[in-house]
């Protein structure tokens, strides 16, 4: 049995930049869902320049292995393709502008090389399909080339020509990059990321970030969404946007399905929805199984919460009721508490966040009333 609501698009709270929620919300009995969009309130999110360039030098780019190398060698042909198109530039099509070995950066250099890495470790990274050894070690090559000339190059710049918070994004952007590599490597060959750091492949990680990629593929998939953990790597795979970093505005219902997914049994299974399918989507219905009652407050709900999350990885899917929900916002959220040893968490894969404030999270949301379902949940896109 499911419940249907019909919806609009506008914004939804705490989620700068990255697309919208819905509003109008009207309740068609016994469903709910789908969230129905009206095209013409959809707003437009202008694309995000990348023009600084996403490349490396071509006699890197040239140096991946071909289809015709000794076995073993390299990738196969797609992955070779995908790995040229990537730092090349020429899909998606975006200028080559590569750190060249041995230049000292400039300011404009610098600019370039953190926002090229930015976007291959957010944007393109986490949709990847790495499907063999051979696959993730050509990868870790032409990152570790890249990661060698751009920290050559920052340490090489006068003084003062580097903005002060480059260096770091530059840093946080390639220890992603990296961690990402592996966790596509043990979503494509089903392979434990923990039996993929072996020397062949750590090898090909720079010195410098080694121990903390080691330290990061250890944990198991509950404690990847710790804030601590960068959770928002996970969640970026779980809902990722278009190429150009534009994001659904009505998918918070299956954003929150694929948390559930990855949480039961660790596959990083996306919803396949785009800002270009979402125009040609009535929305989404949700399964009514398994869900509470209805309480009238968070208190009263956090008492059924804390009952079903007692133990690490324990985890409950929320659905939060606006009742009246202003101009702008969906009459229903939908989001996951999870047990990460012994602490409570809100996850939300709409918005990518992961908050230890249950309560102010909440009150962030304006939900007034709750459900909480301690099964599975489905979640189904409407033509």
């Amino acid at each position: 049995m499911t419940r249907t609501a019909t919806v609009s698009p506008l914004a939804q709270p705490a989620r700068p930049a990255r697309g919208h929620d819905a509003t109008s919300v009207r309740r068609v009995p016994p469903r709910r869902g789908p969230f129905r969009m009206r095209p013409s309130l959809v707003p437009v999110q202008r694309a995000r320049s990348l023009s600084v360039g996403d490349g490396v030098d071509t006699a890197t780019v040239e140096a991946v292995p071909r289809s015709d190398a000794a076995p073993g060698s390299g990738p196969a042909p797609r992955a070779t393709r995908a790995i040229q198109r990537a730092f090349a530039g020429t899909f998606p099509p975006v200028a080559s502008a590569g750190c060249v070995p041995g230049k000292a950066a400039t300011t404009s250099d610098v600019i370039k090389y953190v926002e090229a890495t930015d976007w291959r470790a957010n944007t393109y990274l986490p949709q990847v399909d790495i499907a063999s050894q051979a696959d993730l070690q050509s990868y870790l090559r032409i990152w570790k080339g890249w990661g060698e000339c751009v920290y050559a190059a920052l340490d090489a710049a006068a003084p003062g020509v580097i903005p002060s918070n480059y260096r770091q994004r530059f840093d946080e952007s390639y220890r992603t990059a990296v961690k990402t590599l592996f966790i596509r490597a043990e979503q494509g060959t089903g392979t434990p990321s923990a039996q993929l750091a072996v020397p062949a492949n750590l090898d090909l990680v720079l010195p410098q970030v080694k121990q903390d990629v080691q330290r990061y593929i250890a944990l198991d998939r509950v404690e990847r969404l710790a804030p601590g953990a960068n959770p928002e790597m996970i969640l970026r795979m779980l809902n990722p946007g278009d190429w150009m970093g534009n994001y659904c505005s009505l998918n918070c219902p299956a954003a929150a399905e694929a948390v559930q997914d990855y949480l039961q049994t660790g596959r990083i299974r996306p919803d396949d929805c785009t800002p270009a399918k979402e125009a040609h989507r009535s929305g989404y219905t949700v399964s009514e199984d398994h869900w509470s009652p209805q309480f009238n407050s968070w208190p009263a709900a956090e008492t059924r919460v804390k009952a079903a999350t007692r133990n690490h990885g324990e985890f409950v899917m929320i659905e939060g009721d606006r009742v009246t929900p202003p101009a702008g916002l969906t009459q229903w959220h939908y989001f996951v508490v999870l047990n990460i040893k012994g602490s409570l968490f809100a996850v939300d894969g709409y918005t990518h966040a992961v908050s230890a404030d249950i309560p102010g999270y909440v009150t962030s949301l304006g939900t007034k009333k709750y459900r909480v379902s301690t099964g599975r949940v489905n979640v189904e896109p409407v033509p």
